[in-house]
């Protein structure tokens, strides 16, 4: 089991039910000034499939109110829920102590 510690909130972005998490995130970026310039040689779809996101936590699947999904990418980890983009500065990962009972 790993124990995952984040950095630093730099920003989260609310996404309105009538659009989906993928324009919440650019939203997020534009807000933390992150360089999403399309000149750049990392795209999001590298790092996660906008098309996936979107349908995962779109429309009317009340059953994933609790699931997220965590990715680093341009140098900051993104943290997506169902009703929220949040931008950290860092994500840390240790293995956690399985000797207690």
């Amino acid at each position: 089991m790993y124990l995952y510690q984040f950095g630093s909130l730099l920003h989260t972005e609310r996404i309105d039910a009538e659009e989906g998490p993928v324009a919440a995130l650019f939203r997020a970026f534009e807000a933390v000034d992150v360089d999403v310039d399309a000149d750049s040689t990392d795209v999001l779809h590298d790092y996660i499939d906008p098309g996936a996101l979107d349908r995962l936590f779109s429309g009317s699947q009340s059953g994933r109110d609790g699931g997220f999904v965590v990715f680093e990418i341009w140098g900051v980890v993104v943290q997506v829920t169902r009703y929220e983009v949040a931008i950290y500065d860092s994500l840390s990962v240790s293995a956690a102590d399985e000797s207690r009972d």
